[in-house]
């Protein structure tokens, strides 16, 4: 009864009575004291957790927050009222894990959830992840430990969208979080106001204090005056690469994000425009402004004017009112800046112009790769729908796209090593192909040249890419080859081993430059083919004793990494769940543990690993758990599990285990409940993969 009257103190009592409260505790039992310290003492960080019918998702989303490597949190869970089971799923994680605490309020929507977290969180820094979303691994401390080192009052990180079927990353992403960007005001990088959510940042409380702002209530889109406002007062803000949210696309439409349709969510949304609007107009500088609007003009406005329910007489009435509100006092480069599709639905918008934005729609306006074009000096005029004598007297320069705003698409589709010819297990030159072009510009019309560079993401120094022209159909680009062909934009590409090798540890990022018709466009290589080689990205290992390896994610830069090679297998075997071999350990540093872990939890499976050989090798032995029990109230849970395979000296960190290219690691090993097999991970590591046994086929036979 003292704990809980500890731990309900620690709760409700503002924080300068914990200190009075603590004296009182150090006349209890010594171990009692530690005990009630503990939870009397805050946290570093408290996550804010507003629930409400989530549980179908509420139990995956508390896994990936408590399994964070960041253990020092709490979670205030709030559930709004909810119908369902999730409240029983809420207890549970309670009364397993004393970090959660469950406060229970009647409905009054997630603003208001919010703000009860708000005023319960006792952590330095403050968090928000919605129930029907999930963390990776590793993303609050990536966003907490910026926060600390820099000093700035906020952190913000990249985000991918997901549902049952794929993981992609939002278009704006590339452009916010290419790379890192720490201790920047708004001012200095406005465009990060386009990441105005709620959740993927961590806000230092005492900003949140300082300011003495509340999310609305009532209302959908709660948070975007808030953050806008936020963003504008903090004295610095860390823009971070890292993805460090996974936001959920429910298969069902059933989220709040999902109702672009119903005449509730654009009058929320367009009363969040205004509010933002007021206190941008007021407060900011005219270039974050500006900003602001940007993110209406290229973005917004158009989840609304290109959605069916536009046909509707009340919602376009809604839309078109806004969007007139809204553009009336945006200065010439925001409209610049946007692309001709949707300058032209804005303006049709302004005019009021119903009838000729439905038929914009009907005829795939918004689809401007999908008609002609013509090159002009001062860019590439688009013909699309309303364009010409025969429009709604719409001027030219709204159809223009200019200069700056070409782009080049492009992407890998074939990645390999060429072995050293001397030894089989080590690489010599990487091989690349792909394609590159500059939508718009037909290359039956106009002739085109490809260069291909890496360069270094710190220094700016550059390794030019040998670059040929070939004629691959494999890995041609599609399109519509009646208003612009592209299929002779493919290429190959190689660089040689030793000259990634030769400055020690790097990173490089693949960039491509794209001349054609006089345009000249630069830009970050971003896209990966998702079969094939380029799937792979397979890591090469170097003679010389480095590793070269190639990373990619959604709507990110290619990127090189040199390393150095750590901890070598020199052989592994699977026989049934033992997994046996030889290590070579860096030099000097010989080997005290070994274990399996599944990427992205804290499950660890210690092995053994015995003493160094006079070799300079050590043995190592593994035993692979059985698959994890499905939790009931989840289905039958995932049909394959991987394992990594790590290994840790007496000091240092646990570090990946390399293995060279071996053909044999496709060996299967049948087991009670599935299959296992050695595998030779795509960064080049040795790891397990496992299958779950739904059904054993016996034999199969194939006829004609």
């Amino acid at each position: 009864m003292r704990l809980d009257l500890a731990r309900t103190v620690a709760d409700r009592v503002p924080r300068p009575a914990v200190t009075a409260a603590a004296t009182v505790a150090r006349r209890v039992a010594p171990g009692t004291y530690a005990r009630v310290r503990r939870r009397l003492k805050p946290p570093l960080l408290s996550v804010v957790l507003p629930v409400y019918n989530v549980e179908e998702y509420l139990a995956e989303c508390l896994d990936s927050v408590l399994g964070q490597n960041l253990r020092d949190l709490e979670v205030v869970l709030v559930d709004d009222g909810s119908t369902d089971s999730s409240p029983a799923i809420a207890a549970r994680y309670a009364r397993r894990d004393r970090r959660v605490r469950v406060v229970r309020t009647a409905n009054s929507g997630l603003g208001a959830a919010r703000n009860t977290g708000v005023r319960l969180a006792r952590g330095r820094y403050l968090t928000f992840v919605d129930s029907d979303d999930r963390l990776p691994e590793g993303a609050l401390s990536a966003l907490v430990r910026s926060c600390r080192r820099t000093g700035s009052d906020l952190a913000v990180g990249a985000v991918v969208r997901f549902n049952s079927r794929r993981i992609w990353a939002p278009d704006w992403v590339a452009d916010l979080h290419s790379r890192d960007r720490r201790k920047v005001t708004l001012a200095e990088f406005p465009a990060v106001l386009r990441n105005n959510y709620t959740w993927c940042k961590v806000f230092d409380r005492a900003l949140w204090d300082r300011c003495g702002l509340w999310f609305r209530e009532g209302v959908a889109y709660e948070d975007q005056p808030i953050i806008t406002q936020l963003m504008l007062r903090a004295r610095s803000i860390d823009v971070l690469s890292a993805t460090v949210y996974e936001y959920r696309a429910r298969d069902d439409q059933s989220s709040i994000s999902q109702q672009t349709s119903s005449l509730k969510d654009l009058r929320d949304r367009a009363s969040a425009w205004r509010a933002s609007h007021e206190v941008l107009l007021h407060e900011a500088p005219d270039y974050v402004f500006e900003s602001w609007l940007q993110t209406l003009f290229s973005t917004h406005f158009h989840w609304y004017l290109d959605n069916p329910a536009v046909e509707g007489d009340e919602y376009w009435s809604v839309v078109s009112d806004a969007v007139k509100a809204l553009s009336e006092d945006a200065p010439e480069q925001v409209w610049r800046r946007a692309r001709p599709d949707r300058r032209v639905a804005i303006e049709l918008a302004r005019r009021g112009l119903h009838e000729e934005l439905l038929d914009f729609r009907r005829e795939g306006g918004h689809r401007p790769e999908d008609f002609p074009a013509e090159v002009r000096d001062d860019g590439i005029l688009l013909r699309l729908p309303g364009q010409g004598p025969e429009g709604p007297g719409l001027d030219d320069g709204l159809f223009l796209l200019h200069p700056e705003q070409l782009v080049v698409r492009s992407a890998l589709r074939r990645v390999s090593w060429d072995a050293d010819e001397t030894r089989p297990d080590a690489v010599r030159t990487l091989r690349l192909g792909g394609y590159a072009y500059i939508p718009h510009l037909d290359l039956r019309v106009h002739e085109s040249q490809i260069a291909l560079r890496l360069r270094d993401e710190k220094t700016g120094e550059e390794l030019p890419l040998a670059v040929e022209r070939v004629d691959d159909p494999a890995m041609r680009p599609t399109g519509n080859a009646e208003y612009a062909d592209y299929s002779s934009s493919t290429f190959a590409a190689s660089v040689d081993a030793d000259q990634l090798v030769a400055a020690g540890r790097r990173s490089w990022a693949l960039e491509v430059t794209v001349r054609t018709a006089g345009f000249e466009v630069t830009s970050l290589l971003s896209d990966v083919g998702r079969s094939g080689s380029s799937a792979l990205l397979e890591t090469g290992r170097h003679p010389d004793g480095w590793q070269v390896a190639l990373a990619h994610a959604p709507k990110r830069p290619v990127r090189v990494a040199v390393q150095p090679t750590k901890v070598l297998v020199e052989t592994a075997r699977l026989e049934g769940r033992r997994v046996s071999g030889r290590l070579r350990p860096v030099l000097g540093r010989p080997l005290t543990s070994v274990f399996l872990e599944i990427p992205g939890s804290r499950v660890r499976v210690p092995g053994s690993v015995r003493p160094l050989r006079s070799d300079g090798t050590q043995d190592f032995e593994l035993t692979v758990p059985p698959f994890p029990e499905p939790r009931t109230d989840a289905g039958p849970g995932p049909l394959q599990y991987r394992w990594a395979v790590r290994v840790a000296a007496a000091t240092g960190a646990p570090v990946p285990v390399v293995h060279p290219v071996d053909p044999e690691l496709v060996d299967l090993q049948e087991t009670g409940d599935g299959v296992l097999a050695l595998e030779r991970t795509r960064r080049g590591n040795l790891g397990i993969i496992g299958w779950r046994r739904l059904v054993l086929v016996g034999s199969a036979t194939v006829t004609d």
